[in-house]
């Protein structure tokens, strides 16, 4: 059996065919253990080891070389993936051009025949990419895919003629993953209990609110009585002081010029003193003159200058009228015989 040695030289493809003749050939070895001398297993097992080892330092050395055939890789998968599903998809057409007798099954199936060929070729270059990516992207991150693991060599026993039965492999066990606990139910919650609504107190009424009493409205003055209503006597004491005025003057009564009755002092209130203040200078209103109002004459009483007024209805009469031609009152009273009308 020939040994292949490496130069260095070789390319990423070969150093992969390379990587798995070894380890392929490592796997047998370790078949062929319990019928082999142990020294003789540990010998030729470590030569394909050193080996497997070079390989491997030799593919870590080439990593760009192996990011370039992993991407050419995955480029040549991206284009045999959609050719093979057109394949299928004209495989199932084709079934169903038979089945509405568009297609007859002698062309059916010398079609079918061609299509089932392309695709089992297809299929298996896929196949291959696939496995070929799968190891350029081990080597790539470092890590490298073995097909059997490879135990580390026993201890060589040269007292031992007879060969050694292998050990049986125990299998590791399996880790013991706790139980999971069963799931607690959730507490039932407390059925929610009824809250009477709260009775509302009852509000006393309110007191009623008694109006205010009215403020008592002071009676309206009464209207003062004219002066001559005051001194005017009845009306049979002027029938007899005429009476007795004829009588004692005779016809010169009406042309005997009215003589001015006295004046009639009005009683007014005494004032009061009034309280003064002191008022700084600083503080006092300039005085204003204050001129007396002098009555101004009526143009209606300058018209009926010399005729009398009656106290009455305001008519005027003429001087020598005892009556009022409008209203019938008395023009005469006891002012006009003792000191004449105005």
């Amino acid at each position: 059996m020939a040994q292949e040695v490496l130069t260095g030289n070789e390319g990423i493809e070969e150093l992969q065919k390379l990587y798995d003749v070894f380890t392929n050939r490592i796997r047998l070895i370790d078949e062929k253990k319990a019928n082999t001398k142990p020294e003789i297993y540990q010998k030729v097992r470590n030569e394909y080891e050193a080996k497997l080892l070079e390989v491997q330092v030799l593919l870590e050395e080439k990593g760009a070389g192996l990011e370039d055939a992993l991407n050419q890789a995955l480029a040549e998968k991206d284009q045999i993936l959609p050719q093979l599903q057109q394949v299928s998809n004209t495989l199932e057409e084709l079934e169903l051009r038979m089945v509405i007798g568009e297609v007859t099954e002698e062309e059916k199936a010398a079609q079918e025949q061609a299509l089932l060929a392309q695709k089992t070729e297809m299929e298996n270059n896929a196949a291959a990419l696939n496995q070929k990516i799968e190891k350029l992207n081990t080597f790539v991150k470092g890590k490298t895919t073995q097909s059997a693991p490879i135990p580390p060599a026993p201890p060589v026993k040269f007292a031992a003629s007879a060969p050694v039965p292998p050990k049986p492999v125990v299998p590791p066990a399996a880790p013991v993953h706790p139980a999971p606990k069963p799931p607690v139910p959730p507490a039932p919650r407390p059925a929610p209990v009824a809250v009477p609504p709260p009775v509302a107190k009852p509000v006393p009424p309110a007191p009623p609110v008694m109006p205010a009493p009215p403020e008592p409205v002071p009676p309206a003055p009464a209207p003062a009585p004219e002066l001559s209503e005051v001194l005017q006597p009845p009306v049979n004491e002027m029938d007899e002081l005429e009476k007795q005025f004829a009588s004692i003057l005779g016809s010169s009564f009406s042309e005997a010029p009215a003589q001015p009755a006295p004046a009639m002092e009005e009683v007014m209130p005494r004032p009061q003193p009034t309280p003064t203040f002191e008022v700084p200078p600083a503080m006092q209103a300039p005085e204003v003159p204050v001129t007396a109002a002098v009555p101004e004459t009526s143009a209606e009483e300058e018209s009926h200058k010399g005729e009398l007024k009656c106290p009455k209805c305001a008519a005027y009469n003429r001087a020598d009228n005892w009556y009022c031609e409008k209203c019938g009152n008395e023009l005469l009273n006891a002012q006009d015989l003792f000191g004449g009308g105005k």
